[in-house]
């Protein structure tokens, strides 16, 4: 079963490479009808998301990676100017080791994720609450949501779940909240277990090269798809004048997060 997760996670973190692969199967299989319908449940349907048509993927573009991700400086830069976009929410990929209390740590799929994550994504703990503004300060940030499939597997779907201390990589963590069970669309971050908050460090919160955040926008209702890509390629401008070392190289942009899922920018396989 861990195989199966792995193989799972890898292939959702690569979908262009995945979707050629099940193109290759499909062209071996040689049926069409057959084709479609591994590629619409796949990759087509659109994300189990409210309002997902204004989701958007943001990604910092460079000659090395059309679809890069950010520096935490470049996003706590971000962070208090999206006035003209919306909502803007970021993760990071962070495995942790979890002990909860006489039993040997497990390692489990983790994100470090800004405390809006959810509310952009229109969703909410099915058990207790989201993370608060304040716990992503560093030191505040002792707090746990887990998903609903690590609830009943690691925990037994414990109904007083809410509370619980566990270790995360040897610190005690509170288990404030676990998500609704539909929250399982594996193209997207449903294969996670854990979820803490960002928790940036003093170093973290000037780090201009590491670009290991991903970000994840809402725009406002009255913004257009060409009203928000305009917002956020001005503003990845503004932050290749004032930081050239890190930023002359790249430009920001977005893609609607139902054809993120896609390879390129999302649009040549509705043609096939």
């Amino acid at each position: 079963m861990s195989a199966l997760r792995f193989a799972i996670k890898s292939l959702a973190r690569t979908p262009g490479f995945t979707l050629i692969a099940i193109i290759t199967l499909g062209l071996g299989i040689g049926a069409n009808t057959s084709m479609f319908s591994i590629l619409n449940g796949y990759m087509l349907r659109p994300a189990p998301y409210a309002d997902a048509d204004r989701l958007d993927r943001i990604y910092r573009a460079s000659r090395q990676d059309s679809r890069g991700g950010f520096s935490p400086a470049d996003y706590l830069d971000l962070k208090p100017e999206t006035s003209g976009y919306g909502e803007i929410a970021a993760y990071a990929f962070s495995d942790m080791s979890i002990a909860l209390p006489g039993k040997p740590a497990e390692m489990a799929d983790g994100l470090r994720i800004s405390a809006n994550l959810f509310s952009t994504l229109g969703t909410r703990p099915a058990l207790g609450r989201s993370f608060r503004p304040d716990e992503e300060t560093f030191g505040n940030h002792h707090v746990l949501i887990i998903s609903d499939r690590y609830w009943q597997n690691r925990f037994g779907a414990d109904p007083r779940i809410i509370g619980r201390t566990v270790r995360v990589d040897g610190e005690p963590h509170e288990i404030v909240g676990v998500l609704p069970a539909n929250f399982s669309d594996w193209r997207h971050l449903s294969w996670v277990d854990v979820f803490r908050p960002l928790g940036f460090d003093e170093k973290e919160t000037r780090d201009r090269s590491s670009a290991r955040l991903r970000l994840v926008g809402r725009r406002s209702a009255n913004v257009s798809r060409g009203q928000a890509d305009a917002f956020i390629a001005s503003f990845g401008r503004r932050l290749a004048r004032d930081f050239p070392a890190a930023n002359a190289e790249s430009t920001w942009r977005t893609i609607p997060i139902d054809d993120s899922f896609l390879p390129g920018d999302g649009r040549g396989i509705i043609s096939m």
